[in-house]
Formats: C-alpha cells, sequence, structure tokens
C-alpha cells in the first residue's frame, strides 16, 4: 500500500492530469505505473462511495485479470488514511477515438480496434461463467475514450472502476444514460434506484455492455455520433446498407440493440464485413431528419 498526505497528494497531482473522475500523475515509486485518484462529485452524493467500494473489489479479485487487456488496480492508495485511489499500469498510446479517425491508420487495422474490444467483452464474460463471484463483472463504461490504442495496436482498457463486481451497483455508463432511446426498453435495459436528482440509472449487464458496443461499432461505420438517433433512422441507415448488399448477419447484430425481443449479441466476428460498406456511400441525416448521401 501507498500512503500519501494531502500535502503530498497536492504536490503530485499538479505534474498530472485532470479527468473527469480525480487526477491521475506518475507513481512516485515505480515510473511503469500511474495513481488515479477518485475526487467526490457533488451532485452525485453517494458517486465516492460506490467507487470505493468498487476499487476494494477490484484489488479483491486483481490475480484474474492478469490475462485481460485492461488496466486494473494493483495496489491501493491512501490519501491520508482514506482508500481513494489506486496503483494501475501506465498505458502508452492514444484514446480510440483519436485513433479511429487517423488518417494514417488503415480501415483493417481501425477495424481489428473494434475486435480487440469485443474479444475483451468475450474475456469478461468467461470470467463470469468460471468464476461465480464474478458473475455480476461488467465493464458498464463503454465508450471510445475508454480504450487506449498502442504503438503496436494494442487496445487495452481503463477506467476499470466504473465497472459492475460483486454487489456494488455503479453510476452506469456514458451511452445507456446520453442515449435517452433505450428508456421505453425498460424489459432489456433494467433501471435502479435513482442515484441523484433527474437521473435514474441502468444496471450494468451484458445487454448494457454490449449495446455500448455496438453504438461504437455505429459511430464507426456511419462517421459521426448516433447520439441523437432514433430506432427509426437506425432501420433507415441499416435498410439503406442490406439494399447495397451489406452482410445481412451484422446488420441483423447490429439492429437488436432497440428490439426487447432480442438480447444483444457480440459481433466481432462479423466486423469484417465493415470493409464492403466503406466501398458505396453512407447515409447521413441532417437536424430535421432528412436523409443526406455523402461519399466516402
Amino acid at each position: 500500500m501507498i500512503e500519501l498526505t494531502q500535502k503530498e497528494y497536492e504536490k503530485y497531482r499538479k505534474k498530472g492530469i485532470r479527468t473527469n473522475e480525480g487526477y491521475i500523475f506518475p507513481n512516485p515509486k515505480d515510473k511503469k505505473k500511474i495513481i488515479k485518484v477518485i475526487e467526490p462529485v457533488p451532485t452525485i452524493p453517494k458517486y465516492l462511495e460506490i467507487k470505493k467500494h468498487t476499487i476494494e473489489l477490484l484489488l479483491e479479485n486483481k490475480d484474474y485479470f492478469g490475462k485481460l487487456n485492461i488496466a486494473y488496480p494493483c495496489e491501493p492508495v491512501t490519501i491520508d488514511t482514506e482508500q481513494r485511489a489506486y496503483v494501475a499500469n501506465k498505458i502508452k498510446g492514444i484514446e480510440l477515438s483519436r485513433a479511429v479517425i487517423d488518417p494514417n491508420i488503415t480501415l483493417e487495422t481501425k477495424i481489428s480496434y473494434f475486435k480487440q474490444v469485443g474479444t475483451l467483452l468475450r474475456q469478461m464474460g468467461e470470467l463470469r461463467r468460471k468464476y461465480p463471484h464474478l458473475a455480476n463483472f461488467y465493464y458498464n463504461d463503454i465508450h471510445e475514450n475508454n480504450f487506449l490504442v498502442t504503438l503496436n495496436d494494442i487496445v487495452y482498457g481503463i477506467d476499470l472502476d466504473s465497472c459492475r463486481i460483486g454487489d456494488n451497483i455503479p453510476i452506469c455508463g456514458m451511452y445507456p444514460t446520453s442515449l435517452p432511446k433505450i428508456k421505453r426498453l425498460d424489459q432489456k435495459y433494467k433501471k435502479c434506484i435513482q442515484v441523484c436528482e433527474n437521473s435514474t440509472e441502468y444496471i450494468p449487464d451484458k445487454n448494457i455492455d454490449l449495446y455500448s458496443y455496438i453504438i461504437m461499432i455505429l459511430n464507426f461505420m456511419y462517421g459521426s455520433p448516433f447520439t441523437r438517433w432514433s430506432p427509426e433512422k437506425l432501420d433507415k441507415y441499416l435498410n439503406y446498407l442490406e439494399s447495397k448488399g451489406a452482410n445481412l448477419e451484422l446488420l441483423y447484430a447490429l439492429s437488436y440493440v432497440f428490439d426487447e425481443s432480442k438480447d444483444n449479441i457480440n459481433p466481432d466476428y462479423l466486423l469484417d464485413y465493415i470493409k464492403e460498406i466503406y466501398q458505396y456511400s453512407s447515409v447521413r441525416y441532417d437536424e430535421e431528419g432528412n436523409l443526406r448521401r455523402i461519399l466516402r
């Protein structure tokens, strides 16, 4: 365990970076690792309590995560005796959000990044099946800025402290809360108690994880965020791709996110078909919802 005083923390964080959750700075005892500190969020009273409990559970189970390409807590850190920080391996890379728009990276390589995310989700599923105490282990906060791409084109997940594990119910990830169209699918995407004013949280599970993963894939295919998309707009887009001869199995897998009668499936094994989609024009919508066709 690393023990820091508040004064030491304030000194080290000046050398780090501010995040939405707190600070990240180099581990003074090992430059190959970083220290991440969680700060309270005034609008969410339970935020720090939830995060601290998640970190405790991740530290208890860290020996199970060694084969995953993920930056997980490997040592606790206290600040004036309060444990609200941890040590993790330092991953040198760029955010997936930046990598997928880099013109110097080939389409095949970009597709491989999304396939690696799908592989990580499958590996987490194997842990859930193999170890009963990890039956509730879900990544939760899946979006393009929570994955780093190294110089060797290896994708690593970060910010695992937002995951669901054990008996904790974390704050739900970005895409389920920023895409309100799933609210009417309350039999598929389960809701839990209200954690703050005007915010009802979804319970992270397999459908939620795959929902966020598929939204990432759709963002990439379409070339811009799906944030304001309705199920009807998604249907129009997928129907257009079908008319152009896109792989039907891939399109069906993507369409399940708004289908309450079907569980989401991991489409990582179908992503090579995206190369075909990039051979012809894409359909986009303006603010009024009208179709706009743009050649790639």
